[in-house]
């Protein structure tokens, strides 16, 4: 039997990939910036996203009423547009693409949350 932190941990992880994943392939997006935890460990400013360890959106894993196996989850990407792109239709781009990739890696009957936030344009 899995370690429910250990599950948490890795499902957590497994969602973070996913989100910067998909908004790693939104046309406008330059990079995405590390959410304040990563920052703190030493991971720092601004990183490509092609480098490695790449930045990570922040998640939140929450319990969800109703059963076993659900969650709510809160997905945090900061990101930096590439120059003439519009940061309403990048942001929307972003935050449809980021809850499809949610949806195919939490267990059914999860929800999640999406915040984009634009931190700078390059």
């Amino acid at each position: 039997m899995t370690n429910p932190n250990q599950r948490n941990r890795e499902l957590r992880q497994a969602l973070a990939e996913a989100a910067a994943d998909a908004a790693g392939e939104v046309a406008g997006v330059a990079r995405l910036r590390p959410d304040l935890a990563a920052t703190l460990r030493g991971a720092g400013g601004f990183r490509e996203l092609a480098r490695t360890p790449r930045a990570l959106p922040a998640v939140r894993l929450t319990a969800a009423s109703g059963g076993r196996d659900r969650w709510q989850a809160g997905i945090e990407l900061r990101i930096a547009l590439h120059r003439g792109h519009r940061a309403v239709d990048v942001c929307r781009a972003v935050h449809t693409a980021v809850t499809e990739a949610a949806g195919e890696v939490l267990p059914e009957g999860s929800r999640s949350t999406v915040t984009v936030i634009v931190t700078g344009i390059v």
